[in-house]
């Protein structure tokens, strides 16, 4: 990096010590300063832990279904011209794509 000439916000760095037991993993640097080292990341919209097990990220997404399907019962009772096939196309778009 210093060769290189390569700048990095050390503020926005994090490790994750991916295995069976990442916890003896030591602690990381760059240029003298400590990483922050974490348990989970978040990365192209997929949460990874640790341990590569998928529990947050299928949590997070059915939160985020429970959310969608919360709004669309606000939609119901606002519009209520809405048809039955109009509901369905947007419990289909909206809640069951998450």
């Amino acid at each position: 990096m210093d060769i290189w000439l390569l700048h990095l916000n050390l503020e926005k760095c994090t490790a994750v010590s991916y295995g069976r037991r990442p916890e003896i993993c030591t602690k990381c640097n760059i240029s003298g300063e400590i990483i922050e080292k974490i348990e989970s990341i978040k990365d192209l919209g997929v949460i990874f832990d640790n341990k590569l097990k998928f529990g947050d990220h299928i949590n997070n997404e059915i939160s985020t279904a429970y959310q969608m399907l919360g709004m669309l019962g606000i939609v119901k009772r606002n519009f209520i011209c809405l048809t039955p096939d109009n509901l369905v196309v947007l419990y289909k778009s909206i809640i069951r794509s998450r």
